[in-house]
């Protein structure tokens, strides 16, 4: 009996020892876990990336969208993204899409490369037309609110300007006034002594039906000066003729002629020609503090003024369009930091004015003054409240136009500053019946320049060119109203140098916008941007209607449309995850494209799809591939879900749907016993242009409720399967940086190796110098040769890391050609 206790003591004590020995397999004791010790540091003993650092190239960006709603909520308006501008590229598709409406925004989470920093978003209204609104990116991605109408005043936006004209340039001037004068002439004139002068204060009148055939000055012009009236006819023989210090007031029928090659006015001479008086010259010039007022008519080849002089123009002045070879002022009205006063009528088909070099002259069009020439050259302040008309002009000066009504240009328009204060810059009428006005053929704009445009502005150009950098297109409103302003081109804003271009304010422009990349400093989201003859906007100023505002169609609500990422995403993993690689990033390469889903009016997804590609194997263990989708709900059974056209299932055993691509990377390429290198060396002979795809289709019930941003890339969980779960073990799976493993992954190699992962931090995937083993590249990637590591063959990528990301955000297009070339 004692022994059989004891036997049964024993075999008590044997049970028990085994089941505790049992329970204690089932915990988990980091001592008795294979330990995988750390490698060294692929890039060299202390590079690391800065804590916080995630390693993300994508940038997610939560849209609201808000549009000013013309038809009170009876109609939705389609509201579209995109990563460039669809008017310039047509092949773009947009990366959003959805309605909106008064009193309901449309809202919607997007993820976009950092590299890119600005989001074009297109308006459709129920009339079907079509505007494009740009908006810088945040930098770190965030909330984007987008009011797609100008927010600078709170009146409603209107459709069409005053017709008055504006006030700008006219601040700082003075307006002298001058007006004709009743004239006593004396009974007789003093003598002209043998020298041809008058004394000063002599006053000499040339009597109607008298002729006066020589120049004659004052004496001694520095003391006074003397009178000369001109009722008959005075005429001045020989080249070069100059007279001093006389005022010459040309009175009613009196003529004063210059025959020779040119009259000069020196020592405050002045000449005022009344009504019906006439001067007439081949060439008139002006010395220092000239003065020459006309109620009259002066005919002239060339017109000179020197600093200080003023010509002041109540009716005609002509400038004959023919002159002698040797006539060096040939056809100009030259205005040497002298003042133009014009309230009358300045014409001329063979003139030109201005110059470079003196930037005081001031060329001043009143109110229904009229200005015709051929061209402007030079650096000369043109302020007009008129109509000016010229086939050329060119200023690259500092001075400024500031275009109060109309101002036509019929071949060519370059300047560095304007200002059009309710004015237009357009090409004219064929004929002054027309009611359409003509583009201006030729547009530039010089270094620096700025463009101004107040209050319902508009500039009409076949091609306008933007050459330099430095230059900026503003449109504002100081009135109370919110008037459009148009920049209208034909062939296109073209921008050769787009470095700081900016496009501001309460701005259309009519036309593509060519030249800008994602890389400028743009500042264009008060801006619109519509099809040549497509904006709705009126713009009518002084000089009548300029452009006529596209009805559009009947209103109805837009439908939305599928929506395509035209992005490639390329998937780039190290497979010896908890330990370094040799970082050359392609054990695993595979792509995500043609990423798209369709939506209904609610937001709410039909449809979606994307495809897959399996790109390269730089590895000899048996490698995995699975996605997991966190945009969609838990327990989710798609309408329709397949790959390759077969049927599909997500995986069991995981709370967020997971989809197993597959399970044998090399097998994907037929190898079946053997697990070569697959297109990571060079004209290797297991190489294959043929590459593995997968076309992966689901449609859903509207009724579930799934979000379109369940696609967004960054809810897409592509992860490696490095070690196959066994009865014992889960699997060894790499992911993303920082994306979490799945319900079915090995977490017990965390903090091994080089690994610091931490559930608690929600750190995953990054070592103790926070380097990634898997990162997704926005770009159709060029992965490194086998053994090459990918800090030697992307030289930015060193800084990209090191920046913690802030600088080199493009550093994927960059390389040294050690590339895998396909």
């Amino acid at each position: 009996m004692m022994k059989s206790i004891s036997r049964l003591s024993v075999m008590a004590i044997m049970v028990s020892a085994m089941f505790l020995a049992s329970c204690a397999d089932d915990v988990y004791d980091p001592s008795k876990e294979p330990q995988t010790p750390p490698a060294e540091n692929p890039f060299g003993e202390g590079f690391a990336a800065p804590d916080g650092f995630n390693w993300s190239m994508i940038n997610s960006v939560k849209l609201n969208v808000e549009v000013k709603d013309e038809f009170n909520g009876q109609y939705q308006y389609l509201i579209e993204v995109f990563t460039g501008n669809p008017l310039t590229d047509k092949t773009l598709t947009p990366i959003a899409a959805g309605a909106a409406k008064q009193g309901q925004n449309y809202v919607a989470e997007i993820n976009i490369p950092k590299a890119l920093t600005i989001l074009y978003i297109r308006q459709t209204d129920p009339k079907q037309r079509k505007e494009i609104y740009e908006f810088a990116v945040p930098e770190n991605g965030g909330a984007l609110n987008c009011k797609l109408y100008y927010t600078g005043t709170t009146t409603r936006a209107m459709t069409r300007a005053s017709q008055d004209g504006g006030t700008s340039g006219w601040d700082n001037i003075t307006d002298p006034g001058y007006t004709e004068q009743t004239y006593t002439l004396p009974p007789t004139s003093a003598t002209i002594n043998s020298s041809d002068q008058l004394q000063a204060g002599d006053v000499y009148v040339i009597r109607k039906n008298e002729t006066l055939n020589k120049a004659i000055s004052a004496a001694q012009p520095a003391e006074g000066k003397a009178t000369v009236y001109v009722e008959g006819t005075w005429t001045i023989a020989g080249d070069w003729k100059s007279i001093h210090g006389i005022d010459i007031i040309v009175l009613e029928g009196g003529k004063l002629i210059s025959t020779g090659n040119r009259l000069t006015l020196e020592n405050r001479t002045s000449i005022t020609v009344q009504s019906g008086g006439e001067v007439e010259c081949n060439a008139l010039h002006g010395g220092d503090n000239t003065l020459i007022v006309n109620f009259g008519t002066i005919t002239s080849e060339n017109y000179s003024f020197n600093p200080g002089s003023v010509f002041y123009n109540k009716k005609d002045v002509i400038i004959r369009g023919v002159a002698s070879a040797t006539n060096t002022w040939e056809k100009n009205f030259y205005l040497d930091s002298a003042i133009l006063h014009n309230h009358g009528t300045i014409t001329g088909e063979k003139a030109r004015m201005g110059s470079n070099d003196n930037m005081e002259a001031q060329l001043l069009n009143y109110d229904l003054a009229t200005i015709k020439l051929n061209e402007f050259i030079g650096g000369a302040t043109i302020v007009n409240s008129g109509f000016i008309e010229l086939n050329v002009c060119n200023n690259s000066s500092t001075d400024a136009l500031y275009n109060n009504c109309t101002f036509i240009i019929k071949k060519e328009f370059k300047f560095r500053n304007v200002v059009l204060d309710k004015g237009s810059i357009t090409g004219g009428r064929t004929n002054p019946s027309d009611t359409e006005w003509l583009p201006v053929p030729y547009v530039e704009s010089q270094t620096d320049a700025k463009f101004t445009l107040i209050d319902g502005s508009m500039i009409k150009a076949t091609n306008f060119k933007v050459l330099s950098g430095g230059v900026v297109f503003k449109a504002t409103n100081t009135t109370g109203n919110s008037s459009k302003s148009m920049i209208k081109a034909e062939n296109g804003l073209e921008i050769s140098e787009p470095t700081n271009v900016e496009l501001l304010g309460n701005l259309v422009i009519e036309g593509e916008i060519k030249g800008l990349s994602q890389y400028n400093q743009l500042k264009a989201n008060e801006s619109v941007n519509t099809g040549y003859d497509e904006s709705q906007y009126t713009i009518e100023t002084c000089g009548g209607i300029f452009n006529e505002g596209n009805e559009g169609e009947d209103p109805y609500t837009p439908e939305i449309p599928v929506i395509d990422d035209a992005t490639t995403y390329t998937y780039v993993f190290e497979d010896n995850w908890p330990k370094y690689g040799d970082f050359d990033l392609n054990d695993i390469v595979l792509t995500i494209s043609n990423r798209s889903v369709q939506a209904n009016a609610s937001g709410n997804l039909k449809s979606a799809k994307l495809d897959i590609a399996l790109k390269a194997v730089g590895a000899s263990k048996v490698l995995g591939v699975g996605i997991r989708f966190f945009g969609l709900p838990e327990n989710i059974t798609p309408k329709k879900f397949t790959v390759k056209g077969v049927d599909a299932s997500f995986e069991a055993g995981q709370s967020l749907p997971t989809l197993i691509l597959f399970e044998n990377a090399h097998g994907e390429f037929s190898f079946s016993d053997e697990r070569p290198f697959i297109n990571t060396t060079q004209d290797a002979s297991t190489n294959s242009a043929d590459v593995p795809d997968y076309s992966i289709r689901f449609e859903f019930e509207e009724s579930s409720n799934v979000p379109a941003s369940a696609f967004n890339i960054n809810n897409l969980d592509v992860f490696v399967i490095t070690r196959a779960a066994d009865q014992k073990n889960k699997r060894h799976e790499v992911h993303v940086a920082g994306y979490a493993p799945t319900d079915l992954a090995n977490t017990k190699l965390f903090g091994q190796g080089n690994d610091k992962s931490s559930a608690d931090e929600k750190r995953y995937y990054l070592s103790s110098e926070n380097l990634a083993w898997g990162v997704v590249i926005p770009t159709d990637f060029a992965w490194p040769l086998e053994y090459k590591n990918i800090k030697d063959v992307y030289t930015n990528f060193f800084g990209w890391v090191t920046s913690g990301g802030k600088e080199n955000k493009d550093w994927y297009n960059s390389h040294n050609g050690q590339v895998f070339k396909k």
